[in-house]
């Protein structure tokens, strides 16, 4: 018998008054990231597809209980069963509803998957417009800005306003009410998150809540470590390296030369206890050459727990001195030799997945790279991503602010609420949170070129919003109501901001 299930990749959330069908780990999936609405009725139908039946068992199931035909649900259910493409399904003449690529899979085998209450979608209301999620469905903790290194491409803002860390008594009952709401990924950051005094309590609470943070670190972690983060459940975790050239790495992150034998140590010992290891490496003008990229490979190829390789580029920093990015950004010819060279390895029978899309720019332009044409179509209409800052998602500062996005750190512009004394609901529904999305344009500044778009209301709440992040580092912090650098009336920016 074929088993089959909605797709573990993804969950349902319930969003009162519509559902939610959302990747669940964006950090981990194989698929491309997906947040979309569907009717009601679609998410009672896949809340049948558990995983311990088949097809047909399930279709009875729904039909039984919908008092629908059994053809009709089928005839929906095959669409979506294994599909290698997005199903668009319209119900009226403005909504047309996206279901992802293999909603629903099959196995010869039993899949497991959360279970849904079918029952929980039968609203008494029906709200199918895509808006600002009814609660807060990802989180990310910045737990410390402490490093174990000093990358020299380092964006980060380390200089937090005070010394002052979150209460953990705080972070146990934070966690506890992102259960109660339903929010789906809680993930943590630093600084270093082994830098963290209290990373094993929090890991602990996590995973007790049924959290699965994606972790990711430079430090050389010890056999008793390791061993800790088996026993709660910790089944990979991200290594960030960008070579394994001793001389090149003490100038990359500012460590000793024994840094090498430590880190491949670490990797040996992850293997050792079964947990799954994805790296990242960053590019810049430091690590440019394909000899750093084969210190890498030649390790990993010998490594069972080696999943993916990431590679990204050093992007421009909004805090750091600019001087200092244009010292260390990887030039276009040298990004041109290590796409070409990762497109070629990607040939090879590797025993892990090769992850280097964005480094083609032809696929990835920058703003200058982009033609006027691009730029309209990609601002006038509703976008394939959604910035999630404020619309999906929050960002929670070591101290308990609360900001919208990784990368705007402590700026007050973008600080809507303090977990020290509010809860996430409270910061969810504040009215800076939403006075921030459903923005005034007489808020914006005569001076920008948004505050006479026609469309500005449509750009900020239906079709993605812009980068805030983007925006203050091209024109200033000053002047964060301008518009986003791919957007027309941006014009041309400055071209050092950008590979």
């Amino acid at each position: 018998m074929k088993y089959v299930a909605l797709n573990p990749e993804y969950v349902l959330k319930n969003d009162f008054g519509r559902v939610l069908i959302m990747t669940k780990d964006p950090l981990r999936t194989l698929e491309p990231v997906i947040e979309s609405t569907i009717h009601p009725i679609h998410a009672m139908i896949l809340s049948f597809f558990t995983g311990k039946t088949s097809f047909s068992d399930a279709v009875n199931e729904a039909s039984i209980f919908l008092q629908t035909d059994k053809d009709i649900i089928s005839s929906f259910c095959t669409k979506i069963l294994e599909n290698t493409q997005n199903i668009g399904v319209k119900i009226d003449s403005e909504n047309i509803l996206i279901f992802p690529r293999k909603t629903l899979v099959s196995s010869n085998s039993p899949i497991s998957r959360t279970i849904y209450d079918y029952k929980k979608f039968n609203y008494n209301s029906l709200r199918i417009k895509t808006d600002r999620h009814y609660t807060p469905s990802r989180l990310t903790f910045m737990v410390t800005t402490k490093c174990y290194t000093d990358c020299i491409y380092c964006y980060a803002n380390r200089k937090q306003p005070s010394s002052h860390l979150l209460p953990f008594e705080r972070v146990k009952a934070i966690i506890k009410e992102a259960r109660d709401l339903g929010v789906v990924s809680f993930d943590v950051i630093g600084g270093e998150f082994f830098k963290y005094p209290k990373w094993k309590q929090m890991l602990t609470v996590l995973f007790q809540h049924g959290y699965n943070p994606y972790i990711s670190t430079k430090v050389p972690i010890t056999k008793e470590d390791v061993k800790f983060l088996k026993k709660i459940g910790v089944k990979d975790i991200q290594v960030s390296l960008d070579t394994l050239i001793p001389k090149n790495i003490v100038s990359l992150i500012r460590v000793k030369e024994t840094y090498v034998a430590k880190i491949k140590e670490t990797i040996n010992c992850l293997e050792e206890y079964g947990i799954d290891v994805q790296i990242h490496t960053i590019l810049t003008s430091l690590n440019n050459s394909t000899e750093d990229m084969d210190s890498l490979l030649e390790f990993f190829s010998k490594k069972e727990n080696i999943i993916s390789w990431k590679i990204d580029y050093a992007a421009s920093p909004i805090y750091e001195k600019r001087t200092n990015y244009e010292k260390v950004k990887i030039d276009r010819d040298s990004l041109k030799t290590i796409s070409l060279y990762f497109e070629e390895l990607k040939k090879h029978n590797l025993k892990f997945r090769i992850v280097s899309g964005n480094l083609d720019l032809n696929e990835n332009p920058t703003p200058n790279d982009m033609t006027s044409e691009s730029k309209k179509l990609y601002f006038t209409k509703k976008r394939p991503i959604f910035c999630s800052a404020n619309f999906s998602s929050l960002f929670i500062l070591p101290d308990g602010k609360v900001t919208i996005c990784e990368e705007l750190y402590w700026n007050e512009t973008f600080i809507i609420g303090d977990l020290n004394n509010q809860t996430l609901l409270d910061v969810w529904n504040s009215s800076k949170a939403k006075d921030l999305y459903y923005i005034d344009k007489k808020r914006i500044s005569c001076k920008s070129p948004c505050y006479s778009c026609s469309i500005f209301k449509e750009c900020r709440e239906e079709y993605g919003g812009v980068c805030w992040k983007e925006i203050i580092k091209v024109f200033g912090k000053d002047k964060w109501d301008y518009p986003d650098p791919r957007c027309p009336k941006a014009g041309i920016v400055n071209a050092k901001d950008y590979v």
